[in-house]
Parts: C-alpha cells; sequence; structure tokens
C-alpha cells in the first residue's frame, strides 16, 4: 500500500480497512454472524415438551425467586440492599443453608463475621436454640436441648456449605479464592461450572482498594460489580 501526503485521513483509513477486514472474512467467513431466529421453531417445540419449575437455583423465599426472574439463575448478580442491622447477612446466611439443602455447593464470603461467630448463628437457626445461648456453650441445658443441639450439628456437617473469613484479603484474593473452591468443591462440565452459588457479605471497599481523586466511591464499588459479573459470565 503506497502512502502519499496528497490523501486526506479518510482515505488513508479505508486503504487499511478493506484489506483487514476481507482478510478476516476470509478467516471465519463470518460463522459468528448467525440470525437469532435461526431454527426459532424447532427451540420452540423443544421448550414446549421440557418445562421447567424453576429457571435457577431457588433460595428458600419464593417472593424474592421470583422477584429476581425465577431464583438464583446462571451468569447471575443479585444485590439485596437495606440500611445496616436490617438483616441482610441473616437472610443471606438462610439462603445459603436453603440452597445447601438442596444439595447445591455454597461459598460465603463474609467480610464481617469469622467462622465461629457464623457456625453459631447457622446452628442455632438449624436447632431453634437462641444464638446467645449457643455463643456460651449452652450453660445448664437438659439433656433435650443438648440432642436437639448435636442433631443440628449433624445437619451442618452435612451441607456443601463453605464460609471463608475474607476480612482482610483484597477483593482480588477473595475473587482467586472463589475461582479455586469453583474447582476444587464444584466442578466443571462442558468448560463452565456445575451450579453453585457465592454469597459475597457485605458489598464493600476493602481496605486495600485505593479510590483515586478522580473515581468516586460509587464509580468504585460498581467496578467491583462488574468483576463480579464477568467472573459469573466466565465460569
Amino acid at each position: 500500500m503506497q502512502v502519499t501526503s496528497d490523501e486526506s485521513i479518510d482515505a488513508i483509513k479505508a486503504k487499511l480497512e478493506n484489506p483487514i477486514l476481507d482478510f478476516c472474512t476470509s478467516i471465519d467467513g463470518g460463522s459468528d454472524l448467525v440470525r437469532i431466529g435461526k431454527d426459532a421453531r424447532a427451540y420452540g417445540l423443544h421448550k414446549l415438551a421440557n418445562p421447567i419449575k424453576n429457571i435457577g437455583i431457588s433460595t428458600g423465599f419464593p417472593l424474592y425467586d421470583d422477584f429476581i426472574g425465577g431464583g438464583v439463575r446462571a451468569d447471575s448478580v443479585n444485590v439485596i440492599a437495606a440500611r445496616a442491622k436490617c438483616g441482610k447477612s441473616q437472610i443471606c446466611a438462610n439462603m445459603g443453608i436453603n440452597i445447601a439443602y438442596c444439595g447445591f455447593p455454597v461459598l460465603y464470603l463474609d467480610t464481617e463475621m469469622v467462622t465461629k461467630d457464623q457456625t453459631d448463628r447457622i446452628l442455632s437457626r438449624l436447632s431453634n436454640i437462641e444464638n446467645r445461648r449457643i455463643s456460651m456453650n449452652l450453660p445448664g441445658h437438659t439433656e433435650q436441648e443438648g440432642k436437639q443441639f448435636l442433631d443440628a450439628c449433624d445437619k451442618l456437617e452435612k451441607l456443601p456449605f463453605t464460609h471463608v473469613d475474607v476480612r482482610h484479603m483484597e477483593f482480588e484474593e477473595a475473587i482467586a479464592l472463589a475461582r479455586r473452591w469453583l474447582f476444587k468443591e464444584v466442578g466443571f462440565e462442558n468448560g463452565l461450572a456445575k451450579p453453585g452459588v457465592i454469597v459475597y457479605d457485605y458489598l464493600k471497599l476493602m481496605n486495600s482498594q485505593p479510590i483515586s481523586k478522580n473515581v468516586a466511591d460509587y464509580q468504585a464499588l460498581g467496578f467491583v460489580t462488574t468483576t463480579l459479573k464477568n467472573f459469573m459470565g466466565r465460569y
């Protein structure tokens, strides 16, 4: 390709674009350009013949499942927002236990509570014994209460529920940990992870995340959310 000083910028761009586009077309022939309606009837017949109860994984809360489009769906990030001390962590832990009860692996990344405290909270729910008493090792417990508590321990031991204290981790470290969990606990099929749920409690800026003068905190949180969404899309 010859270029002199007489051509305009648009003319030079055209000379570059044409051979590049021709080369790209010769490689793939536009194989990624498929009309959305291709085989639509076959697709429709398949859907009619294969009804499903839940699109995604049920959280155990039917109203919430409906609100997010039929349970926790693949490639999705769902955010629960509320004022402090409204029970966000409690409902997330309950959802995690409900999902684990159905046999789906759950990873709970916790930016607030250590594993021991979260374990006591979950055992309180499973045993119907006050959390404060469990934290105090059930002083003066009756034989029935002790059996009730140990039954709850047995239930928890069998659940595919993993809790990790990530309070002192950078966000990128937590994401890397989630990736390792997928490979170790969940497994893959046809290049994608099998069904499972990750709970990130809660969405905030970690200490090591820098915010420059040109980036507001809500923008930084947006980057974090985008990273989570991309992670789900990738796996």
